[in-house]
């Protein structure tokens, strides 16, 4: 039974009392109780104090799919609270999730799931990252609907859209997408992540954004045959799981971490990214400082040289990461990973450097070369036609 808590000694006593008397049995599996909306001063609406909004008001304002994320941000056990300042930022975060869809959309509009995916096996490092870290999103939101906790699935979802996806991954493989070779193994491998991503995104906004989920699925499931309201959530235990078996140990003698580890699980997998995160924050700051001081203009416009001393307190765990690089050159999967032309792998601490973290030593300067008109990163292999030999070689073909 839903309804309102004013229900508690009526609609949910009488009806419970009589099937009891009648059936000797509850006639619910459940009761869930809402509050009543209350304005910005936290009084009930009601005509005679004038504070009444109709629903067509705020439809009218953010769409039918923000009053849905609207009433999806306060949890049914509270009073959801109306307020312009409120709706703005519930039309933020709506924008924030549409944006992104759009992103993975026009990212997608060349590529089938079933011809065109890369093996989870065969996908780069921060390919494989961004799976773990879907994976930990849609549990979280499965586990907020099957709690009832319709305000936890509105944060994961706007700060999963903008913190891991926008301000991180996508920001990261853009150059991939729009820059190598269509049909390239690189391109491909980042299109399987975001195929991936869009459709668990969306299978798990349809319960709150329903027209939009629909719409969504519309445009990247081919031969669509049922609603996206009839399809299940995501699975995406498989992937998790196929991942962290490339981790496991071949023998109980194998050494992770100094160590005989018998297991490698998700925290572990996590943990080992987490260092690697610490370190980029460190020299995106550095790397804003020259922003701030005009002498770059974007972080493609910068050069990188990174020393970490044997002492550093997450050697161990970087060390097992970039073993599992498999094919892909350090200074390449940090070039892709901090976003700058070029990453220098130091064999000790020079002296324009700075300790950015104990026994994690960084430079950071203007990149070097010319600047390709095609990808805007800097490279000493510029062309005639400005073109670095990477784009030189993806255009060829």
């Amino acid at each position: 039974y839903l309804e309102g808590k004013d229900q508690h000694r009526a609609w949910f006593q009488s009806s419970l009392l009589t099937s009891l008397v009648l059936e000797e049995e509850p006639c619910v599996k459940s009761i869930v109780t809402h509050g009543f909306t209350v304005d910005d001063k936290g009084r009930k609406m009601s005509k005679s104090l004038g504070n009444v909004v109709a629903p067509d008001q705020i439809v009218n304002k953010i769409g039918l799919d923000g009053l849905r994320l609207w009433v999806a941000s306060s949890d049914c056990a509270s009073d959801p609270v109306y307020s312009e300042v409120l709706v703005k930022n519930v039309s933020e975060v709506f924008r924030k999730v549409r944006n992104t869809c759009r992103f993975l959309l026009s990212n997608l509009y060349d590529f089938d799931i079933n011809k065109d995916a890369v093996s989870i096996d065969e996908m780069l490092a921060i390919d494989k990252y961004a799976l773990v870290s879907l994976h930990g999103f849609n549990r979280a939101m499965q586990d907020a609907y099957k709690s009832r906790k319709s305000s936890v699935a509105f944060h994961e979802m706007a700060d999963y859209c903008v913190k891991d996806l926008s301000s991180f991954y996508l920001d990261i493989v853009k150059d991939r997408l729009y820059v190598e070779q269509p049909n390239g193994k690189l391109r491909r491998s980042a299109q399987t992540a975001c195929y991936y991503i869009l459709d668990t995104l969306t299978k798990a906004m349809a319960p709150i954004l329903s027209c939009t989920a629909e719409l969504v699925s519309d445009h990247y499931q081919v031969n669509k045959d049922s609603s996206i309201h009839l399809q299940d959530f995501s699975d995406t235990q498989f992937m998790l799981d196929r991942i962290i078996n490339q981790f496991k140990p071949s023998s109980p003698l194998s050494v992770y971490s100094g160590q005989v580890a018998k297991s490698f699980n998700e925290q572990e997998f996590n943990a080992m990214w987490d260092q690697l995160a610490l370190i980029r924050a460190s020299i995106l700051k550095l790397l804003e400082n020259l922003r701030s001081g005009g002498i770059v203009k974007h972080s493609l416009d910068a050069q990188v040289g990174i020393y970490i001393a044997p002492d550093f307190a997450g050697i161990s765990q970087l060390k097992v990461l970039f073993d599992s690089l498999k094919g892909q050159r350090l200074d390449s999967f940090l070039e892709e990973y901090l976003i700058v032309s070029k990453v220098d792998i130091l064999g000790r601490e020079q002296g324009d450097s700075s300790q950015v973290l104990p026994g994690v030593f960084v430079s950071v300067s203007k990149a070097s070369g010319e600047k390709c008109v095609r990808c805007w990163q800097w490279s000493d292999d510029v062309n005639e036609d400005k073109l670095c030999s990477r784009c030189s070689h993806v255009l060829s073909f």
